[in-house]
């Protein structure tokens, strides 16, 4: 069968999947097909020719064969790629699908309040009011807050029509935040909803 095949007599009508050859060659045409598609996307994320001289002016290359060995990893990875391309394309999938993940956890807000520690929903007059403190001595304003008022104003600059303002307490050895840690102590404070979703916090009490 293998000795049936004539490059030059080849042509996509006279394809035949029976023989060896004729399915090599398809293989290995797809594989290269999908590794230059990759390649030219890559171009893509390339730095720019500016900034490739900038980067060459700050940090010069003093390897003499940098290029020559970056075209020979290109080229292996080309060559991997039309070997075991369907490999690859399940890779690219998953890694993908990994990135995707990483930035949209990557895009969420970091918010120490978790929806477990929400309790009820509050006015700013009346937040304003449970927090107002006298300092005897006159160390502390006496102002909403004390000296995080200034902080509490920038806290109520993020609210749009519709937000919900709800106090919150994390009890001390809680779980709290994006990576989870135990909270060393009670942590209190207000949180805007927006949509069901914490969009803003504002911490008034650590003990």
């Amino acid at each position: 069968m293998l000795n049936n095949f004539d490059l030059r007599n080849f042509n996509l009508l006279s394809f035949d999947l029976n023989n060896l050859w004729h399915l090599a060659v398809l293989y290995a045409g797809l594989g290269l097909l999908i590794a230059l598609t990759f390649f030219l996307l890559s171009l893509k994320d390339r730095p720019s020719r500016s900034a490739r001289q900038l980067i060459q002016a700050i940090r010069p290359r003093k390897d003499p064969f940098y290029y020559l060995k970056e075209i020979l990893v290109q080229g292996v990875a080309i060559m991997a790629i039309v070997v075991g391309w369907p490999a690859f394309l399940v890779w690219a999938a998953l890694h993908k699908r990994s990135e995707a993940r990483a930035k949209i956890e990557a895009d969420e807000p970091k918010f120490d309040c978790q929806p477990s520690h929400l309790l009820y929903a509050v006015s700013i007059k009346e937040a304003e009011a449970e927090n107002f403190y006298t300092d005897p001595l006159g160390g502390t304003p006496a102002i909403p807050f004390g000296h995080l008022n200034k902080a509490w104003h920038i806290f109520l600059g993020q609210r749009i029509d519709g937000d919900q303002l709800r106090a919150y307490r994390i009890p001390k050895g809680s779980p709290f935040g994006r990576h989870l840690w135990m909270s060393e102590g009670d942590v209190s404070g207000y949180a805007l909803l927006r949509n069901g979703a914490i969009v803003a916090e504002f911490v008034c009490e650590e003990s």
